[in-house]
């Protein structure tokens, strides 16, 4: 088998390999949306506690983790083929020194859509925004009353959770893993966290 075929056929074996992710994560991002309108609904159909909606936030997040761990094969798959198998197919053939593959195309910022985040990270958010809030529509009842360990648990329960969204807008917002230099994005504060979610937001 010659080189440039072999290259080719790495190309499709890959770009067969983004598709068939993609539809899984598409899946998955579907699975995240009924179980979300499903949990937040039945716990108000049947007059539940409102700290369940802490569970759906913790649910929704690690969905969003699933969901990005298939985003981050995607990119590594179109990384490769960028960087390794493009640049040999260059030096092979003279005619392709001024075409732009599509991977390369993809990488140019006005072609880059945040819609997307917005659309899925966003209802996250709404839910932790619920959550955040149940405690203060959670009053005592038969099946339910306010004491020192509950107020501890939910405590606890609400920390652990901020701590999980924070690191969910982080994986977000890192635009790259497969940088030979450690991305200053990831080792961010929170502060940075926020703005960037502003701008997400706001230049939708």
């Amino acid at each position: 088998m010659e080189k440039t075929e072999f290259l080719l056929q790495s190309i499709q074996q890959l770009r067969d390999e983004i598709v068939s992710t993609q539809k899984i994560r598409a899946q998955i991002i579907g699975f995240k949306l009924t179980y979300v309108t499903a949990g937040i609904g039945y716990i108000f159909s049947q007059n539940l506690s409102p700290l369940l909606l802490i569970l759906v936030a913790f649910g929704a997040i690690l969905f969003d983790f699933l969901i990005t761990g298939q985003s981050i094969s995607i990119k590594r798959a179109g990384f490769y083929m960028r960087t390794r198998v493009g640049p040999v197919l260059r030096t092979e053939h003279l005619w392709m020194k001024d075409y732009q593959f599509w991977e390369e195309f993809m990488t140019e910022k006005p072609e880059r859509g945040s819609y997307s985040t917005l659309g899925n990270l966003g209802q996250t958010i709404l839910v932790f925004l619920l959550a955040l809030s149940s405690p203060f529509f959670t009053h005592n009842t038969d099946k339910w009353h306010w004491n020192e360990w509950n107020i501890i648990g939910t405590c606890i329960a609400i920390a652990v959770l901020c701590y999980f969204m924070k690191q969910d807008i982080r994986f977000y917002r890192t635009p790259s893993k497969f940088n030979t230099q450690k991305d200053p994005n990831f080792s961010s504060t929170l502060w940075k966290d926020i703005k960037w979610l502003w701008k997400t937001f706001r230049d939708v």
